[in-house]
């Protein structure tokens, strides 16, 4: 259900502060934590926080427009599934530094959005600031693509431009 989304993305998030704590209080105090958690802290956050307390929230928005009183507690346990366990995909295979399981992984969270797609982009244009909600919808998708490019390497020499798309795309 849409609280599923919302409480596991705030897991999630827990999870990814107190990483963040622990490696901020390592660097503080001159034993540095692995240079590889710092990449499944933010994707942690990013991926498995804030985007899926994002289709939480969207999934509360279409019940609330939705004129069927059944739509909150509407099971959506296959989008569920597939965004947490490609999360956890995402993160495994960051740890290992394996870019063909975070590729994977990424195709894998892309299929959620688009089967979200034409549902939240008729949703978004509706909403109050839809443009901007459109937009962010359209770069989010973009972060994605630049992503899944840099993990299967097909940036050729444009990776440092890959990467900053990859990141101001979805922090937009």
């Amino acid at each position: 259900t849409p609280l599923a989304f919302l409480l596991t993305g705030s897991s999630w998030l827990g999870i990814s502060f107190l990483l963040g704590i622990a490696l901020i209080i390592g660097l503080v105090h001159g034993t540095p934590l692995p240079r590889w958690l710092r990449p499944l802290h933010v994707h942690g956050a990013m991926v498995g926080g804030i985007l899926q307390v994002a289709i939480g929230t969207l999934l509360v928005s279409f019940a609330r427009e939705s004129e069927h009183k059944d739509m909150y507690s509407k099971s959506r346990s296959l989008l569920f599934m597939t965004w947490n366990g490609a999360t956890a995909a995402l993160l495994l295979g960051l740890g290992l530094g394996n870019m063909t399981i975070v590729g994977v992984a990424g195709l894998v969270l892309t299929a959620p959005l688009l089967s979200l797609s034409r549902t939240a982009w008729t949703h978004l244009g509706k909403a109050a600031g839809g443009g901007m909600h459109r937009m962010a919808f359209a770069a989010l998708l973009g972060g994605l693509a630049a992503g899944i490019a840099m993990a299967f390497r097909l940036t050729g020499g444009y990776y440092a431009h890959a990467r900053l798309a990859h990141i101001h795309l979805i922090v937009l």
